[in-house]
């Protein structure tokens, strides 16, 4: 007998359901796992067209990974990886890449006059080979 890690959705039961739908997350379905995650949050210098910037991930393979931009002075998230930008912000978020070392964004400012932080929040997915 195989051990099961399992969390079903509120209001069903994790012992008894047996459709995938009722779980939020059940280890012996091929649902995307998390296995890191991170916030990243570079200076865009003023008027910078889109440039790469580079954090490590310390994997030993390419991962899997998603993104989620915001302005550090807009509250709400903006822009997501490959996204059109809001027309209220400045930053242009065109990628995300990842090689055998390094998760890639690239980012563009076209403020003319500041420098803008960005916040990245990223969710690195466990891909089974």
């Amino acid at each position: 007998m195989s051990q099961v890690i399992k969390q079903a959705r509120a209001g069903k039961n994790a012992e008894t359901a047996t459709d995938p739908n009722d779980f939020i997350f059940h280890s012996d379905y091929n649902t995307l796992k998390i296995i890191a995650s991170g916030l990243y949050e570079p200076t865009i210098p003023a008027n910078t067209p889109s440039t790469e910037y580079k954090v490590a991930h310390n994997l030993e393979q390419i991962p899997f990974v998603i993104a989620f931009m915001r302005e550090a002075s807009l509250n709400e998230v903006v822009l997501a990886n490959n996204f059109s930008p809001s027309s209220s912000s400045y930053l242009e978020f065109s990628s995300i890449n990842a090689d055998y070392t390094d998760l890639i964004f690239k980012i563009a400012n076209n403020h003319p006059t500041n420098g803008i932080v960005a916040h990245i929040r990223y969710l690195i997915f466990e891909i089974p080979l």
